[in-house]
């Protein structure tokens, strides 16, 4: 999506969000890390692959696993 807009926009509302997301990956709640995941795949930040990877190595809740997997290969494309 980023690369989407003209360079005339300010795009650090994105990278604040995107940040945002990122960090909440981690959180305690299972609910928070869930919509994380997808609000990172909505968003396309293929930047954040990484941290997706990272994530999924460390993540016991198979529903947000699947979901991290799912993300990773759709930012993939």
């Amino acid at each position: 999506l980023k690369a989407l807009l003209p360079e005339c926009f300010d795009t650090s509302a994105y990278d604040s969000i995107e940040s945002l997301l990122e960090e909440k990956v981690q959180d305690k709640n299972p609910r928070i890390r869930y919509s994380a995941v997808l609000g990172l795949g909505n968003l396309g930040a293929r930047e954040s692959i990484e941290v997706l990877s990272k994530a999924s190595k460390k993540e016991n809740d198979s529903v947000i696993l699947s979901a991290i997997r799912s993300t990773i290969e759709l930012l993939k494309r």
